[in-house]
């Protein structure tokens, strides 16, 4: 893209800083571009034929948002395991009683965003 590695690194490092993206430790990898995920997670989204990564339950609806397309949402559920499966159709979540529980308050989020 004809830009020197260390002017790419010093953007991320900026979105970084401004909790626009989230970098792994080694301060160049991208581990999180909200709501896409870059490593596997306990959130899988098929839409539109592909399969994406989200950080947690709420990105999961963040990609179907940002897509703009139907997607199923694969699941565990952090207090006893089991599988969990939400569709989105329409843009509308079917998700036949589904509860999305957040353990740290909104506030707390930054605080260790990989544990939020």
């Amino acid at each position: 893209m004809g830009r020197a590695i260390a002017d790419v690194r010093a953007a991320y490092r900026r979105l970084h800083d401004r909790h626009e993206l989230v970098l792994q430790p080694d301060g160049e990898t991208i581990r999180m571009a909200h709501p896409f995920s870059g490593v596997p997670t306990a959130f899988a989204v098929t839409a539109g034929g592909r399969r994406y990564w989200a950080n947690c339950a709420w990105d999961t609806l963040g990609i179907a948002a940002a897509l703009r397309v139907d997607a199923t949402i694969d699941a565990v559920h952090a207090d006893d395991g089991t599988a969990a499966r939400l569709r989105v159709i329409d843009g509308q979540i079917d998700g036949d009683g589904q509860v999305i529980h957040f353990r740290q308050p909104w506030r707390h989020w930054y605080d260790d965003y990989i544990f939020t």
